[in-house]
């Protein structure tokens, strides 16, 4: 490889019959059911995965996260579907509900020194470096 190329190519088999088949299907969709929403259906609803979900019963936290690389952006659709989570958290907790809920936009590059976090139920910021962002990720914080 030349030095000079910011790329690799990586090549692998695909079953035959498979739905997905080209790099988009890989990249782009996380599952068959998503590209079959992606490409299929109506454009009629917003339809997302769900990078992280976390659930620690002796903590008693239930955490969503979406993850993004660092400058990477978030959809509008994808903001908006977070943020009605983060209200149908804050609305269980705030009635009641004995579990801590997050809903969390996560940034940050591997090899993870540092994590910049969105709780969009508290609608605040924080960063973690070092050893907390392991405790953070194994809900030991």
């Amino acid at each position: 490889m030349n030095m000079k190329d910011k790329n690799i190519s990586v090549t692998f088999d695909v079953p035959i019959g498979s739905y997905r088949v080209n790099k988009e299907d890989y990249i782009y969709f996380n599952s068959d059911l998503n590209k079959f929403i992606g490409k299929e259906c109506q454009k009629i609803m917003t339809s997302i995965d769900c990078d992280l979900l976390q659930h620690k019963k002796s903590k008693k936290l239930l955490r969503i996260g979406e993850y993004k690389h660092i400058g990477e952006g978030v959809g509008n659709q994808q903001n908006d579907v977070l943020k009605e989570i983060a209200r149908l958290f804050k609305w269980a907790m705030d009635n009641g509900y004995d579990r801590k809920l997050e809903c969390n936009l996560i940034r940050g590059n591997y090899p993870f020194l540092k994590l910049d976090v969105y709780d969009y139920v508290t609608n605040s910021n924080f960063t973690l470096e070092g050893d907390d962002v392991k405790k953070y990720l194994t809900i030991e914080l």
